[in-house]
């Protein structure tokens, strides 16, 4: 027996069934999309409006990520202590050491404007190169340096 392909010109050719017809499955390519689905409302397409969203970002020496907060109003920055709830607690980074106190300084969000303020800490707040009165509030440049004590600190906002 010699295996040979089928000729399809060959009407006489039993392995080919020439006179069965051929049945295919239409398949439609009209797909019903609920509108929803196809066309999100205007709402979902629409970018984030800049204002919307705040974010101040705060690098601390030996720490690989820097500290994010979004949209924070206020921020209380110290070295923690029995009952104290600090948003930065630097106690974990040698903030006893460095002169931190408990409840060191805040960073609070007013008026469109970031501004820092000393926490009538022992040590004192330094604000770049000049030393905060405490309980008064000063206006908070991005990549400006907070120093707390001797810990020192970078405070960048967008």
């Amino acid at each position: 027996m010699t295996d040979k392909a089928p000729d399809p010109n060959n009407e006489n050719d039993d392995d080919l069934n020439i006179g069965d017809t051929l049945e295919t499955q239409h398949v439609s390519t009209a797909y019903d999309y609920e509108e929803d689905t196809l066309f999100p409302n205007e709402l979902e397409t629409r970018p984030a409006l800049q204002a919307a969203r705040r974010t101040i970002h705060i690098y601390v020496p030996q720490v690989t990520d820097p500290l994010r907060f979004f949209n924070p109003e206020r921020i209380v920055m110290g070295r923690g202590g029995p009952d104290l709830q600090l948003d930065v607690d630097l106690s974990a980074n040698y903030g006893w050491m460095l002169g931190v106190s408990r409840e060191h300084a805040e960073i609070v969000y007013e008026d469109d404007q970031y501004y820092v303020a000393d926490l009538n800490s022992t040590n004192g707040t330094w604000l770049n190169s000049t030393r905060l009165v405490a309980g008064e509030r000063y206006p908070l440049e991005s990549s400006d340096q907070i120093r707390m004590g001797h810990f020192l600190m970078i405070v960048q906002y967008d």
